[in-house]
């Protein structure tokens, strides 16, 4: 049974296909898609050779959207999240970005927080919730915070090189 309860339904060769009996071949499949008229034109497309629907608009999905494969975006290409962008994560080429250009923080939270490089194998910086944070040169320790059972202030592993120094009050290293 087929209902078709309409104004207007324009039907072209390629431009709509709904449970086709025959089977498309490659060529009549390609481009194939749906025209939806009105303000603006709206075209989904089929693209045989990468194996995805292509839409000429923006797209606004309400709810919860699900990527099973990942999502890919091209260089240069914005993710932006927040009314306006205020984030935008993207990548250029070149370098990779994470830029806030709103009113409030860049906040980034979790019990122990880690900068490391590319591989995920060193780290550069570890800051643990209710501890140190420490500073790494070739994933060793160089530089941390340290508690008030061990002095407080910080601990250093390692030269501590300078040209002068202000130790409290009255002490002064000059080199």
């Amino acid at each position: 049974e087929t209902i078709i309860n309409t104004e207007r339904l324009d039907i072209q060769d390629k431009t709509v296909g709904i449970a086709s009996t025959n089977a498309p071949t490659s060529t009549s499949q390609d481009d194939a898609g749906i025209i939806i008229y009105g303000e603006t034109d709206v075209n989904i497309l089929y693209d045989r050779d990468k194996a995805a629907l292509g839409i000429n608009t923006s797209l606004h999905v309400s709810g919860v959207t699900t990527c099973g494969a990942g999502l890919s975006l091209a260089d240069s290409v914005k993710a932006k999240f927040g009314d306006s962008g205020d984030l935008r994560i993207f990548h250029d080429g070149s370098h990779s970005y994470v830029q806030d250009g709103g009113t409030g923080d860049l906040l980034i939270d979790g019990s122990i927080v880690k900068l490391r490089n590319a591989g995920g194998t060193k780290d550069y910086v570890v800051a643990t919730d209710g501890a140190d944070v420490q500073l790494n040169y070739n994933n060793i320790k160089r530089f941390e915070t340290a508690s008030a059972d061990e002095g407080g202030g910080v601990i250093v592993t390692g030269k501590i090189v300078g040209t002068a120094a202000t130790i409290g009050s009255g002490v002064t290293i000059n080199n």
